[in-house]
């Protein structure tokens, strides 16, 4: 993809891309030594929504940590996006 000029979007990278791998780390690894961004937004999204499906407690301790790098606001719709598209609507 990355040879066309294309970009892996966060179903691609939630869907097929990241599940084939060991582990989120094995796979950022991996991205990473082929070229690929893993610092893209379509990334980030796809490893909370990888985490959310796996261990909560861990993405509230990333949603906490970064709270003071990035805006707050971004994070809490993303967050929201991403519980919705998970089949949880929030409230």
């Amino acid at each position: 993809m990355e040879k066309l000029g294309v970009s892996p979007d966060l179903e691609t990278l939630s869907t097929y891309i990241l599940p084939v791998f060991p582990s989120l780390e094995a796979a950022r690894q991996a991205l990473k030594d082929l070229g690929i961004s893993v610092d893209s937004e379509a990334f980030v999204c796809a490893e909370v929504r990888s985490l959310a499906a796996s261990d909560l407690a861990k993405v509230y301790t990333i949603s906490k940590l970064t709270h003071k790098h990035i805006n707050s606001h971004r994070v809490s719709q993303n967050l929201k996006n991403l519980c919705t598209i998970q089949g949880h609507p929030s409230s």
